[in-house]
């Protein structure tokens, strides 16, 4: 995980904790603009030109520092988009991130001082993954201005009609007292800019541990979500990759293989598949995990 903060010059500094002690932090939930503030541009300085982005960028340093925070999380800062096994790792620890944070702060674009008072409308509160309403134990609602309006206690009742989310959610109910058909319904209406964001946001929601593969489309992805719901009801998985439908064919190597490791006469649990690399090696065992498990067989 990598958290910034400001150092004594004022300077921008990001800072990678993996394999380290992470740190207190702060967390900021809002919706980008053109204006959004990338990884690279925390090194190359030109954050500062990101007037929008650097205004909330400063807007989260400060309120973090207020709460007796130096460190805080933006996601586009933190994240490498452009690094695909990143962003996969990014979006299965999302969930996590935001519920360790000690605070979170919603920044509401769309709602100044002169309507705080009012009904946000729905797309205010789009600036928000409903998952990261879910996640923190601290959720704080600011306007643009940078005000206060409430936090998630406080205006449960509200964010509970417009986003669909229960209130015992809200209020830090354990995720698992909800339905997964209930839980799934949480997002139906959320509209994203990548369409594979509507089914991925769902993984730590669901208890899903899942690769992302942007391009793959909205309904692959769902396909490939629902496997792995289908499989997790089933029994507890210790299959670390999710199963290769692009994997066809081998029907006699998969025949001999489970064969060997499930007959009767079968002596040993230990079966070396070997061959040049490349050949298929790995997804071939990859496949036979998965079809053990789908017959509810010992894994």
């Amino acid at each position: 995980m990598r958290l910034l903060h400001f150092d004594q010059l004022e300077r921008l500094v990001l800072t990678d904790f993996r394999s380290k002690l992470i740190p207190p932090y702060a967390i900021l939930s809002h919706r980008w603009s053109d204006s959004k503030i990338l990884l690279e541009d925390i090194a190359s300085g030109a954050y500062v030109q990101r007037e929008e982005g650097y205004r909330k960028l400063r807007f989260c340093a400060t309120q973090a520092a207020q709460d007796n925070l130096r460190y805080f999380w933006i996601d586009t800062c933190c994240i490498d988009r452009w690094n695909r096994n990143d962003r996969s790792k990014a979006i299965n620890s999302m969930f996590r991130w935001y519920k360790s944070a000690r605070r979170c702060y919603v920044y509401l674009s769309d709602v100044s001082l002169s309507t705080a008072t009012e009904t946000p409308q729905r797309s205010d509160w789009e600036a928000s993954f409903r998952a990261k309403l879910i996640a923190p134990e601290s959720v704080k609602f600011f306007s643009c201005e940078g005000q206060r309006i409430g936090d998630k206690l406080s205006l449960d009742q509200l964010v509970h009609e417009t986003t669909g989310i229960p209130i015992a959610a809200l209020r830090n109910c354990p995720l698992d007292q909800f339905s997964i058909t209930e839980r799934r319904r949480w997002v139906e209406l959320r509209e994203t800019t990548e369409e594979e964001d509507i089914v991925y946001c769902l993984l730590r929601v669901l208890n899903i541990f899942m690769p992302t593969d942007y391009g793959e489309g909205k309904e692959r992805a769902l396909k490939r979500l629902q496997a792995e719901v289908d499989e997790a009801s089933n029994a507890p998985s210790i299959v670390p990759f999710s199963q290769n439908d692009r994997f066809v064919g081998w029907g006699p190597q998969l025949a001999e293989l489970e064969a060997k490791l499930f007959s009767n006469e079968q002596t040993t649990s230990t079966i070396a598949i070997v061959g040049p690399g490349g050949t298929g090696k790995s997804q071939l065992a990859l496949k036979v995990a998965h079809r053990t498990r789908q017959n509810n067989c010992k894994e």
